[in-house]
């Protein structure tokens, strides 16, 4: 059984009634059976430090979440968003800065129906840039939890993430790279980033906090990996589903 179908269906429920009731009441002379929109559905991770604290747009309508006061939230570096249906079909995903409509990145992606998308938002030299990926994963086992490496370090060697005291979890990860889910036994674990060829050099070793059997998590290095003045420092963080 595919974890992230599971979660599709989930939120597919959700949306298609919502959406069920608002379409039959407003068409109920028209026809007696109508079918819910397909969808797809997808979130942002915003891992560029150059576009901390923005404001993003699903084909020039901006999605942001909003609090309990209906105030925007800003998306800001190293949060993601709330999960959100498209249509299948192209989209076109952009940003601006929050007190901005300027939108400094625009991106067109295809959605299927009934997939889940994570949208990365990384740097690049001069800004950043949109990286689809489409999810794949299982459920994991009994008293186990899944993890994947994500290196959005600009600047950075290849790099491996090692959990110390017990080895490796992934070697040799380019820059952009998203590796595949590991199941692993979930326990409080230290991680390090280390150079791929110089193991001895380590440019962040933290403790990552808690983490829950029967559940995935992305671990996400970004930043700088030169730390000259006036960049973002190198940053560690793990994102849930």
């Amino acid at each position: 059984m595919n974890y992230f179908n599971n979660r599709i269906k989930l939120i597919l429920t959700g949306i298609t009634l919502l959406t069920s009731v608002a379409t039959i009441s407003g068409c109920l002379k028209k026809q007696d059976n109508i079918e819910p929109t397909p969808i797809a559905v997808a979130y942002l991770i915003n891992a560029a430090p150059k576009s901390d604290s923005v404001k993003y747009y699903v084909n020039n309508k901006i999605a942001n979440d909003v609090d309990e006061l209906k105030r925007i939230k800003i998306l800001r570096y190293t949060s993601k968003t709330q999960n959100f249906g498209l249509t299948e079909g192209s989209h076109e995903l952009s940003l601006s800065k929050y007190n901005d409509t300027t939108k400094y990145i625009r991106k067109s992606f295809s959605f299927l129906r009934d997939k889940f998308y994570t949208i990365f938002v990384v740097p690049t030299e001069t800004s950043v840039e949109f990286i689809q990926r489409e999810e794949f994963t299982s459920v994991p086992s009994a008293g186990r939890m899944k993890i994947r490496f994500a290196n959005f370090l600009y600047g950075s060697p290849n790099l491996n993430l090692h959990i110390k005291n017990v080895g490796n979890a992934f070697q040799d990860v380019e820059f952009k790279e998203v590796t595949s889910f590991i199941e692993l036994t979930p326990n409080n674990l230290n991680f390090q980033i280390k150079n791929s060829t110089d193991t001895t050099q380590i440019k962040l070793d933290q403790t990552m906090g808690t983490f829950e059997a029967g559940k995935s998590y992305t671990i996400i290095t970004g930043g700088n990996w030169n730390t000259s003045s006036g960049v973002a420092i190198p940053a560690m963080w793990k994102i849930i589903y």
